[in-house]
């Protein structure tokens, strides 16, 4: 688990993979696939958004190879809070 935060990126469960969903009119959005329909997509981004958008709107949408969290993360934390993140994440197994 904590090299999965000094490297976020280093091994990305394809289920928390990103996608990046660019609109016919250049604007682009990052996050995950929460649902797919035929109607359009919503997209949750990394701040917890949630955002639908029209297929209609869509250019494209294309996979990325990082990962949601972001690199840096553990510059947040001294030795205990790491520790005590750490301990809380494992209890959630």
């Amino acid at each position: 688990m904590l090299v999965n935060i000094l490297d976020p990126n280093r091994e990305v469960n394809p289920e928390f993979a990103a996608f990046i969903v660019t609109r016919k009119d250049g604007s682009s959005v990052v996050g995950l696939i929460s649902l797919k329909n035929s109607t359009g997509i919503t997209i949750t981004r990394a701040d917890g958004q949630v955002e639908n958008i029209l297929r209609s709107e869509i250019e494209e949408v294309a996979a990325s190879r990082l990962s949601l969290m972001p690199d840096g993360l553990e510059a947040a934390f001294d030795h205990q809070g790491m520790d005590d993140l750490l301990s809380y994440m494992s209890s959630l197994k």
